[in-house]
């Protein structure tokens, strides 16, 4: 049975994959030869550290812990971390399993679940992200993830003749700039990695641009598709490596998205809303921690004047039901927040002209998932949901999947001669 690397390319929407695949040469070659999922679900909420959370885990938000990229922390909200993943990660689970795995920029990873670790580019001195105003103090589980450093990945780095100069300060350039920098630097480690003379069998990696993009240029703008044919010449570069070392078929690959995008129109601001609300904006969902009872009939009442209705709590962890309140905007609509720039309008023109984290279920959400190589059929599913991704992942690397909630796309074992 062949390795796996499964790459994650943040925020390429199932409709931008199947619209935009020209864009995306090397995708579209791996998708025409391999299985791919055309729509794959999103996870509640369909942002950033859930759906990685999600992809990890292969349990839904309730159960992981993770189901925003900030959670309630008991009397504030905070950035989520690895630290708050509460089940074992599809990295511990192979390790557990004797297998040599690598964690290449993959976010909400911890260090020990992987024997290489690499955090995600964006996790240093401070957390900025596409979704961040302003620079924020990253808690110590970042911190942790940002500061750990493994010496096989830098024999291999060496041993591929590559530098391993620092990122450009994020003062000196902007942020379009810094994340393709950073995105080149992790596919650069992932790829000396894997044609190291001691290559593992598991790399989790990531790519962060397309969503950064999309979120401040547009939905569909010139640089969200020149963001997708970068993500795409980065996915190539890897392929090239593998080809020219003659490793084509030592690794199965998994290439998909953490979540969808989609424009958006006007921006809900719930400082002007619910003035004294503790709240907590997660694209078009809003977390509310009401006071008391009365506190929680009023903040219903002002959303609703703006179009934004009340979500059940299936999707938050059991301890968190009795005090987290979630609403979900009107299509086109998000909600945002700047605590330096609050706004005494309800509703303003948005500061991220595409998101997501929508209405769940939405189809702007929506992802698309691609899997290739010697141990993958040729094969085209329409639908798949978010909980079928860790099984599946977890099948190409011959783990158990008697605990997972959904089922896997591949039966145990599968190959090529079996079909």
């Amino acid at each position: 049975m062949a390795g796996l690397i499964v790459l994650m390319l943040d925020g390429i929407s199932a409709d931008s994959f199947a619209r935009r695949r020209a864009h995306m040469p090397h995708l579209a070659e791996l998708a025409a030869g391999g299985l791919v999922v055309e729509r794959l679900g999103a996870e509640v909420c369909g942002t950033s550290f859930p759906g990685r959370t999600s992809i990890l885990t292969g349990v839904p938000a309730a159960v992981s812990g993770v189901y925003g990229n900030v959670i309630w922390g008991g009397t504030a909200f905070r950035h989520a971390t690895p630290d708050d993943v509460r089940v074992e990660t599809l990295p511990a689970r192979a390790k557990l399993a004797g297998k040599d795995t690598a964690v290449i920029g993959f976010g909400m990873v911890r260090p020990e679940d992987a024997r290489v670790f690499e955090g995600p580019w964006w996790a240093g001195t401070f957390l900025q992200r596409s979704r961040d105003i302003n620079p924020v103090a990253s808690p110590s589980g970042w911190l942790r993830v940002a500061q750990h450093r493994s010496e096989r990945l830098v024999q291999a780095l060496q041993g591929g003749g590559l530098e391993r100069a620092p990122l450009p300060e994020a003062e000196s350039t902007d942020r379009f700039t810094r994340a393709a920098v950073g995105d080149a630097r992790i596919m650069d480690a992932a790829a000396a990695l894997a044609t190291s003379a001691h290559p593992p069998e598991v790399i989790f990696t990531e790519v962060l641009l397309p969503d950064t993009a999309q979120h401040y240029a547009g939905y569909d703008s010139a640089l969200a598709l020149w963001s997708f044919a970068y993500a795409d010449a980065l996915v190539g570069g890897l392929l090239q490596r593998l080809r020219a070392a003659g490793l084509e078929e030592r690794y199965n690959l998994a290439l998909l998205s953490d979540h969808g995008h989609g424009p958006i129109e006007k921006a809900l601001r719930p400082e002007a809303i619910i003035p004294g609300a503790i709240f907590q904006t997660e694209g078009s969902m809003l977390h509310v921690v009401p006071r008391d009872r009365a506190e929680e009939e009023r903040v219903t009442a002002a959303l609703a004047e703006h179009g934004a209705i009340p979500y059940p709590a299936q999707h938050l962890p059991a301890d968190q039901r009795e005090q987290v309140r979630s609403y979900l905007a009107p299509d086109g609509y998000s909600f945002e927040y700047d605590p330096l720039q609050p706004s005494a309008e309800p509703v303003a023109a948005p500061r991220l002209r595409s998101s997501h984290g929508l209405r769940p279920g939405h189809p702007r959400d929506e992802r698309f998932m691609v899997l290739a190589g010697p141990d993958v059929p040729r094969l085209r599913l329409e639908r798949a949901a978010a909980v079928q991704v860790a099984p599946t992942l977890a099948a190409l690397l011959g783990l158990s999947l008697t605990d997972f909630p959904g089922e896997a796309l591949l039966e145990p074992g599968w190959s090529a001669a079996r079909a």
